[in-house]
């Protein structure tokens, strides 16, 4: 976690609170009482998955991992600033 002083940084508050689905809260950036907007991206669980399906001898089903939102970490968004207020990432 960045240091709270630092020029241009800003520490994400109750980062363990998010989950896989929108939710309610006050955007730390903006003020806002908001319910967050959710975006699926490809992070180290979903590579390790692919790996995993390589080593295996699985080929065809390599990409499957990176079309799956079930295998992607989720970054919460605030509708009304478009700034990151948290994120949840499966590894």
């Amino acid at each position: 976690m960045p240091m709270s002083g630092a020029p241009g940084m800003v520490e994400m508050s109750n980062v363990g609170m998010y989950g896989s689905f929108p939710r309610h809260v006050i955007c730390q950036f903006c003020g806002a009482d908001i319910a967050t907007r959710t975006r699926k991206e490809v992070g180290l669980f979903t590579h390790l998955v692919a790996l995993a399906l390589c080593f295996s001898g699985c080929w065809c089903f390599v990409p499957v991992p990176y079309c799956s939102p079930d295998c992607q970490d989720t970054v919460h968004i605030c509708p009304n600033c478009g700034q990151v207020v948290g994120f949840k990432a499966l590894m």
